[in-house]
């Protein structure tokens, strides 16, 4: 867990889970120790956050034209970056290794949220429609 400093000086604490460390960074990061994060996430409920230290990898306008025209039953690989009461928000790799954001609705999957799926997880999607 990471205490995030917020603005009105109050710090929040904010989950930097395991797959949202570089590799390289992993096995280099001790308690008490500052880093850079971004926000990928808010869970009001639980009043925290959820965090990363990746780089943000994603050009949807390259991305998303990828996409165009491929088959419903055709499936990639993606990576969940928020949760949120809809589903999940998550990047899609392309055939080309590009990636774009994509939602993953709660009522297009098989299990719904709160079912062990984990922001950081590396899922297996369809994409069966494109919002541009």
């Amino acid at each position: 867990f990471v205490a995030v400093p917020a603005p009105s000086g109050v710090s929040v604490q904010g989950l930097l889970h395991k797959n949202n460390i570089p590799d390289a960074m992993r096995s280099d990061i001790n308690v008490g120790q500052e880093v850079s994060v971004r926000v990928i996430g808010i869970n009001a409920a639980a009043k925290g956050l959820s965090l990363s230290c990746l780089e943000e990898d994603v050009d949807d306008d390259a991305a998303l034209s990828e996409f165009e025209g491929v088959d419903s039953s055709q499936w990639f690989t993606a990576r969940v970056h928020i949760s949120t009461d809809h589903g999940f928000l998550v990047h899609v790799q392309s055939p080309s290794g590009a990636a774009a954001r994509g939602l993953l609705h709660k009522s297009e999957m098989q299990e719904g949220p709160g079912s062990g799926i984990e922001v950081g997880q590396e899922l297996q999607v369809r994409v069966i429609d494109i919002n541009h």
